[in-house]
């Protein structure tokens, strides 16, 4: 089928930072909240072979122990490990009331295999798990402390030493450390005509310990002084070309480590990371893009990486509080520049990618040699990522004098850049603002009735593309009347039809009718209990009117050739009958689902793909049923279409402690509670053709042959890959490269399966995507 291509959420996994991450669930569910006094930990296991850094290692005989020690080696824990330790089924752990002010050392033992990893109390955070994946990479790491410390190796979480004190780990700055490390790997991996020779020593010393643990060598007495044997590894020489593996002695191994532990130079104390990702907007291009130089403007010292695979980069030990930007290049594309802001956190910035584009896209908008251009998206508050704000009038201010530079748009029905605000500007956002002479400082916002807009400040460079999305947050909630309404119209010239019309939570509409015409506009506050709405059809015509917070609308359209009509919908609210001691099996937009049954006395409980919850409910005066979970986040349910047996709504998921968390999708519940599917069948797939499309956009035809061979015709080209159904129902779908798709069932009838889509590339776990997916039969 295809090789997919993610941005930074896929590599959450397999980042050497900790950063703060909440939970990004939805209904049904929600997790313990716990003591808020005491912290948590959780992630990957991650066993390395000869032939990747990263790569999941397969079948390992002995299941792994994960312990917890302070920094004297006292065990305060031992965790719970999950998994098989296949790339299907990969070994996972967590360990929860952990005190955050102590500083940590997470041991992994396999038989033979060791691995370690520093959790630095400074980099804990008591109101989400933290991520702490352990690997190849976390263990050098510990090893590069130690070296670093001057102390035997394995004295870090095996021994108590008076070297080894917590003041010494927050100067190391471990996080740093690593994120060193992995920046290291992804220069010699992706731009090795960048790598220094520190980057490349770092990376033979990863490239040994890997290949210790993957022999089942403790890395600690290999860098002992006793030790004689040696090991066969991967290295690189001082061209950043990989040789073949071959012998390394410990005396060489040691004489690396010494040196990439003199020249490490730890950043500032409590120091923080900003991690994003890069793509190649070539014309209609949209890709990761590896091999791409990221150096930060204004900090000293200057902070390099270069991207990965995946696009993604880590810019670790950056300081607290102190201004600067981020600017990034590659041959082939121009420069592109990040605003100037300050970080009091880690920050990752997921879904939001910067640009990269060819230098005769900047001639195409208009821009002249010399000068610079700033081009972003506006966007909200609620959906950083695709909640773009139509209608929203972008500014460019000069900071020295006040000069008002022109601000284009971007229609996105045509694609034509133009000073005019036009109706199909709003689906998505953009802005440009070029021939702004370098070196000038421009403060960038946004104006709209009903928001609140943040100020970019950007210096300009030449010939570059300066770029961060201005952000609105709505002073009126659209929560009240945000859901789908399914109506009739009246024509003066002729017969009606049907509509149905969306109101998201950012007030953005969007409809569709019975004669296939379709309509995009925006709803506006009112009162407390009603809205407007304006809304320009596909021919041309006006649909204007009221929503009220009762779910009521109404309205009118006209057309420029003088013909009218009206429009109709009462849409009914949630009411308790339809709930109170009912069961109800749900689904929600991001593959998850289960049961739940509603208690009359206000409770719920739930079984979910998660696990088990108790849960209470309210229908509030809006018409809106309130799921309320032990940890105190929610879900918000609008009702958007019901019937005797099933119900649809928009589900808002809400942390009132981490607002940047919530999620919006919707969520579907059949009355009944019959669990989901219990899995694929032979029947189901031998012999038969299905066409099908994943969330992701990606769709194709396939043919699932009964010897077990499949063929496959797709957006990215035809293939024949292998199926097989595993134990657990499973569809496993390997293709030529070893990656697999592992389809996971979620509702099927006579002609359409739903399933979970998990995309595993053994060779790269940062490249791996979860999604879903739908098969139609042919």
């Amino acid at each position: 089928m295809r090789k997919r291509y993610l941005g930074l959420l896929s590599i959450v996994g397999l980042l050497l930072l900790t950063m703060v991450w909440g939970c990004s669930g939805g209904g049904g569910g929600g997790g313990g909240g716990g003591d808020v006094a005491k912290a948590s930990i959780s992630g990957t296991v991650i066993f390395p072979s000869l032939n990747s850094l990263v790569a999941k290692r397969v079948g390992l005989s002995t299941p792994p122990s994960v312990t917890v020690r302070n920094l004297a080696g006292a065990v305060v824990a031992t965790a719970t490990v999950t998994g098989s330790g296949t790339s299907d089924d990969p070994y996972t752990y967590s360990v929860a009331g952990l005190d955050p002010a102590v500083d940590y050392v997470v041991k992994v033992v396999s038989g033979g295999q060791v691995m370690k990893a520093l959790v630095d109390k400074n980099a804990l955070s008591t109101a989400v798990t933290n991520t702490r994946n352990i690997d190849a990479i976390a263990t050098t790491a510990v090893l590069l402390a130690e070296k670093k410390l001057s102390v035997t190796p394995g004295t870090i979480g095996e021994s108590s030493n008076s070297a080894v004190t917590t003041a010494a780990i927050n100067n190391l700055q471990p996080m740093a450390l690593e994120s060193s490390i992995k920046g290291a790997v992804n220069t010699v991996l992706y731009a090795s005509a960048n790598a220094t020779p520190a980057n490349i020593e770092l990376v033979n010393l990863a490239y040994v310990v890997a290949a210790l643990v993957n022999t089942g060598v403790s890395p600690t007495q290999f860098f002992s002084a006793s030790n004689t044997t040696p090991v066969t590894a991967i290295q690189y020489d001082t061209t950043a070309t990989p040789l073949a593996a071959a012998p390394v002695t410990p005396t060489t191994a040691q004489s690396t480590l010494a040196t990439t532990a003199s020249s490490y130079t730890p950043p500032p104390v409590n120091s923080v990371s900003y991690a994003s990702d890069v793509y190649d907007f070539t014309n209609s291009t949209v890709a990761p893009l590896s091999g791409v130089s990221v150096t930060t403007i204004g900090l000293s010292p200057v902070i390099t990486t270069t991207t990965d695979a995946n696009g993604v980069f880590v810019l670790a030990g950056i300081p607290q509080s102190t201004s600067f930007s981020v600017k990034m290049s590659k041959p082939g594309f121009a420069d592109a520049y990040s605003n100037t802001f300050s970080l009091t956190t880690n920050q990752v910035i997921s879904g939001r990618p910067y640009a990269l584009y060819p230098p005769s896209n900047l001639t195409g908008w208009g821009n002249s040699t010399g000068n610079g251009v700033i081009k972003s998206r506006v966007v909200a508050a609620t959906d950083l990522v695709s909640g773009y704000i139509g209608g929203a009038v972008v500014t460019a201010t000069d900071k020295s004098g006040g000069t008002a530079y022109p601000v284009k748009y971007i229609d996105n029905a045509t694609g034509n850049i133009s000073s005019t605000l036009t109706a199909t500007d709003d689906a998505n956002g953009q802005y440009v603002v070029v021939n702004v002479p370098a070196g000038h400082v421009v403060d960038v916002t946004a104006s709209k009735s009903g928001y609140t807009f943040t100020t970019r400040t950007f210096t300009v460079h030449a010939d570059g593309v300066s770029q961060a999305r201005v952000v609105g947050t709505s002073i009126v909630d659209y929560s009240k009347v945000a859901g789908t309404y399914n109506g009739t119209f009246t024509a003066s010239d002729g017969p009606g039809g049907t509509f149905s019309m969306t109101v998201d939570l950012n007030g953005k509409l969007t409809a569709s009718t019975s004669s296939g015409t379709t309509a995009a506009g925006n709803v506006t506050y009112v009162s407390a209990s009603l809205f407007a709405f304006s809304a320009t059809s596909s021919t041309g015509s006006t649909w204007t009117g009221h929503i009220s917070t009762t779910k009521i609308l109404d309205g009118t359209w006209s057309n420029p050739d003088g013909s009218s009509g009206t429009l109709t919908n009462t849409s009914a609210k949630f009411t308790a009958p339809m709930f109170s001691g009912k069961t109800y099996s749900f689904v929600i937009s991001d593959g998850r689902s289960g049961t739940v049954t509603i208690n009359s006395d206000g409770t719920a409980n739930a079984t979910t793909t998660n696990g088990n919850s108790t849960s209470s409910w309210v229908i509030n005066s809006s018409g809106q049923l309130k799921i309320t979970h032990s940890d105190n986040t929610y879900d918000l349910l609008t009702l958007t279409s019901s019937s005797a047996t099933t119900i649809t709504a928009i589900d808002q998921w809400v942390n009132p402690a981490l607002p940047s968390d919530n999620w919006t999708g919707t969520i579907t519940l059949t009355l009944g509670g019959s669990a989901p599917p219990s899995g694929f069948t032979s029947a189901m797939i031998s012999g038969k053709t299905y066409s099908f499309v994943d969330s992701s956009g990606f769709s194709g035809t396939v043919t699932f042959n009964s010897d077990g061979t499949a063929n496959a015709t797709t957006t990215s080209g035809t293939s024949t890959p292998s199926w097989v159904i595993n134990s657990s129902g499973q569809l496993k779908i390997t293709h030529s490269d070893n990656t697999y798709d592992v389809l996971t069932i979620t509702s099927s009838s006579a002609t359409v399966i739903t399933a979970i889509d998990q995309y595993v590339d053994p060779a790269l776990p940062s490249d791996n995507w979860t999604g879903t997916m739908t098969l139609t039969l042919m």
